[in-house]
């Protein structure tokens, strides 16, 4: 299965009506495991155990999102505030909010659910009066990158490095958005 949606520029796909976002549960865990086993053919009792731990923690529950049609969690995605080591590389990232992990269920892919569930974290962190969000991206995740940047996040680099990292094809992009910018856009 490909990490990432299809690159179909010239076929958008359509917006399912039924999506629903709302934050994540504990009764999600099963569920969300599967998802991320799915995808990055790792181990179900791992995930569990790590959405568990996320869960069970009101800072980072507040921080995951699931998509849903008619009670069944199709998708995720997850902000997470994050520091800069004092040691950092020069490319390495800056602390601050990063859109995370959105991941959808194959047979979901292609019908705005990622859109839907980057506008959820980022009218969260607008209301908690964040003023940046970045998000890092691998360079051959193109269909990441038009749905970033249509909402208006800019390239920063195209060598961003950080520890734990792995980027497909080996080179990634940092992105920011100005979220308090976007944020009078979408009131005005």
């Amino acid at each position: 299965m490909s990490l990432f949606a299809d690159y179909l520029p010239d076929r958008p796909g359509r917006a399912d009506e039924r999506v629903r976002v709302r934050n994540g549960r504990l009764a999600d865990i099963e569920t969300l495991a599967r998802i991320t086993a799915q995808r990055q053919s790792s181990s179900e009792t791992e995930a569990k155990i790590r959405f568990g731990r996320e869960l069970a923690n009101p800072s980072t529950a507040k921080t995951l999102w699931v998509a849903e049609v008619e009670n069944q969690v199709i998708g995720f995605g997850r902000a997470s505030l994050q520091d800069r080591p004092s040691d950092a590389a020069p490319n390495h990232p800056p602390a601050g909010w990063f859109l995370t992990g959105v991941v959808v269920s194959p047979e979901w892919r292609r019908r705005g659910i990622g859109r839907k569930l980057t506008l959820a974290r980022l009218r969260y962190l607008a209301a908690e009066n964040v003023s940046d969000v970045y998000f890092m991206v691998a360079a051959v995740n193109q269909a990441s990158l038009d749905l970033h940047e249509a909402m208006g996040f800019q390239r920063l680099t195209d060598d961003v490095c950080a520890p734990g990292v792995q980027f497909s094809g080996g080179r990634g992009f940092l992105c920011r958005l100005d979220l308090r910018a976007w944020n009078q856009a979408q009131s005005g």
